[in-house]
């Protein structure tokens, strides 16, 4: 396969490499060619920047993540879609033989041999002439199985050191493509993580602009087009999504072969009727919301088309400004990003935080990683977020990054116990247990390489004695919540993020073309609650809201409501393959508690028990009763449906009793 492509490189970090490959995308784009942009390794900031310059997704070659037989079908995937481009560019990583500590996999040379790229080295000329040369000529001459073909010098000073650095790479026989000179109006702010996304910042398409005009009049765009022509054929066929999907040999979904496909044009959400199935074919496909916004913006391109290619319709929601999910939504992928920067606006959306716990509640899919996990806390950094999950996170001061081999220790929602993932952390966050985190200052978990932890519970769940949704801290037993993955560390295995029913949480950062199998069981999970029947009653509702009374608002343990208690109960996960069609993936239904009502396992017994079926109170307000195959059961317990059946006295307020509990309890008795 013909694909024109060159890889910009440098001899170390901070020379400029996003700068000036942002200015060639974008430059080149005004002259009219069809860019392809890439970037090596698990960056997404970086990308961000290549989609708005190129305007076309930018995407990730990661070998660790991915495996190197991945790399060139990925790359010919991203060439070809959404249309042919007619050259590739793309950004490496730190310098040039710098990637995974100990064997080099993921570097940007690595990737260059992977795909028989040519190289062109960006160096910044700062600090020295000469020497730039001899470094130059030194990398060329490192591995002959990459190719540097030219050199671009950034933040040169003036002609004469550029002529004095040109002298050296013309004696080491390496073209100039362009001398860049210094500019300090050409500026990215970066914080705690890097670069500041390029949605979060207004003036982000103004600055590609200038980028444009400045990088395209200071190197030759020709030279560079002429180098990408060299490239050799690449011997691969470009990445298919469905047949990733196929090749998991997982059966995502009972329904026919023929179920809609990305190429549909895409729709609206629809509105259900009670009684209707969540989906009734190629013009109602199911909905999965992604997070998106300002405060999301970390994801793979590779996600979402594995989506649709799994038959669903991918609808971005920013959390910032959403008041719910689409209305047919049958999943929820919270990705990556910066809710810490953004935390003060998502806690003031408390009507989505609503609308995710009861959905969470209900059984509905959802997968969320490092911000999703933040996001689907009780806190974070004091804010209210969506009380999904009995945890409070906060900032501290220890970078947590590097790549990990990881194994899934239980039967969850994206895994069977014992697969292993290749995933990434990065991050500058701890969640621990309804309690205020721990804010580390040991700063020696930094690492690219080899995972390292300060202690086994450095990037998972501290167990801690406070009060959770109406226990005591004197009662209540604290078994450790049910984690998504387990991983080498160096103390120890590292218990990392929660798997609780139909809710997968955790810091791993997931490069899904890298993990169909993830893909694959998230997207049968989603398609069993998809045709699953609605309801012919209300769904359940839990009003977190004061009423207008003047009363405060509920605090966490209250407002953590269903799936929070779900979790702590550590409830089996459920397997996906064996989940039925009628009620919510995992073993139980989680308990639903009023704001202010205590669990039954530490109600005060002196406030009076709600009405029963048989009081004057229930029968006043009481609907019509359900028919002969659907008994009463708006009374405390069971006893009447079959004789000894256990009566538990449960906190739920429900107008109306849900069909799959109904079901799951006539089953019994048959």
């Amino acid at each position: 396969m013909r694909i024109p492509r060159v890889l910009l490189a440098a001899p170390a970090s901070g020379g400029g490499k996003t700068t000036v490959t942002t200015g060639l995308l974008a430059a080149l784009r005004a002259a009219g060619h069809t860019v392809a942009p890439f970037k090596v390794g698990p960056d997404y900031i970086d990308p961000g920047y290549h989609t708005l310059a190129a305007g076309r997704p930018g995407r990730n070659l990661d070998a660790v993540m991915c495996g190197e037989h991945r790399i060139a079908p990925l790359l010919a995937h991203g060439f070809c879609t959404p249309e042919p481009a007619d050259i590739a560019l793309i950004e490496g990583v730190m310098g040039l033989f710098d990637g995974r500590l100990g064997d080099g996999v993921g570097s940007s040379a690595h990737i260059a041999a992977l795909t028989k790229s040519p190289v062109v080295l960006v160096i910044d000329t700062a600090h020295a002439s000469l020497t730039h040369a001899a470094v130059a000529a030194g990398l060329a001459h490192f591995d002959p199985q990459v190719r540097i073909a030219g050199v671009i010098l950034n933040r040169v000073a003036s002609p004469r050191h550029a002529a004095e650095i040109r002298r050296g790479l013309d004696l080491a026989g390496l073209p100039v493509l362009g001398e860049i000179p210094r500019n300090p109006d050409i500026f990215v702010p970066s914080r705690h993580l890097g670069l500041v996304p390029a949605a979060e910042r207004e003036e982000s398409a103004r600055q590609v602009e200038q980028l444009a005009q400045f990088i395209g009049g200071h190197v030759d765009l020709t030279a560079l087009l002429h180098i990408a022509d060299t490239a050799p054929q690449l011997d691969a066929q470009p990445w298919d999504p469905a047949v990733a999907l196929a090749d998991t040999g997982i059966e995502i979904s009972a329904v026919s072969s023929d179920r809609p496909q990305p190429s549909d044009p895409p729709r609206q959400p629809t509105p259900q009727q009670p009684g209707e199935a969540r989906i009734t074919g190629r013009t109602n496909r199911p909905v999965v919301a992604m997070a998106g916004g300002r405060a999301f913006t970390f994801r793979y391109p590779e996600t979402a088309e594995l989506l649709e290619a799994s038959g669903f319709e991918v609808v971005d929601v920013d959390p910032l400004t959403a008041p719910a999910l689409p209305q047919d939504c049958c999943g929820l992928y919270l990705g990556g990003g910066f809710p810490e920067v953004h935390a003060t606006e998502l806690s003031a959306n408390t009507s989505l935080h609503d609308d995710i716990r009861r959905r969470a509640a209900e059984g509905m899919p959802i997968i969320a990683e490092c911000a999703g996990l933040l996001y689907l806390c009780r806190h974070l950094d004091g804010h209210d977020m969506t009380s999904v999950l009995p945890l409070d996170g906060a900032m501290n001061r220890r970078l947590t990054m590097g790549y990990r081999t990881a194994t899934a220790p239980a039967d969850t929602l994206v895994a069977q116990a014992g697969d292993q993932v290749v995933g990434h952390e990065f991050h500058r966050t701890q969640v621990v247990v309804d309690a205020e985190p721990h804010r580390d200052t040991d700063s020696t978990r930094i690492s690219d390489g080899a995972p390292q932890s300060s202690s086994p519970h450095s990037s998972g769940l501290r167990p801690d004695p406070r009060s959770v949704a109406g226990q005591s801290s004197s009662t209540a037993e604290h078994a450790p919540l049910p984690a998504a993955w387990t991983f080498p560390g160096r103390d120890g295995v590292v218990s990392d993020g929660v798997a609780c029913g139909s809710v997968h949480a955790s810091y791993l950062h997931l490069h899904w073309a890298g993990t169909p199998h993830v893909a694959a069981r998230f997207a049968k999970a989603v398609w069993q609650y998809a045709q699953r029947p609605r309801s012919t009653e209300e769904p359940i509702a839990v009003d977190h809201s004061p009423a207008d009374t003047g009363t405060a608002r509920p605090d966490a343990t209250t407002r953590a409501g269903g799936h929070a208690d779900h979790c702590r109960q550590v409830l089996p996960a459920g397997d996906v393959d064996a989940a039925s069609t009628d009620r919510p993936t995992g073993a139980a239904a989680p308990e639903l508690v009023q704001p202010g009502e205590a669990t039954s396992a530490s109600r005060d017994e002196s406030v009076p028990a709600a009405p029963t079926a048989a009081s004057p109170a229930a029968q006043e307000s009481a609907p019509t009763p359900p028919s002969a195959a659907e008994p009463d059961l708006r009374h405390h317990g069971d006893q009447d449906v079959h004789q000894g059946l256990i009566d538990l006295a449960v906190n739920v307020r429900v107008q109306q009793t849900p069909v799959w509990l109904i079901n799951a309890i006539v089953s019994t008795c048959l």
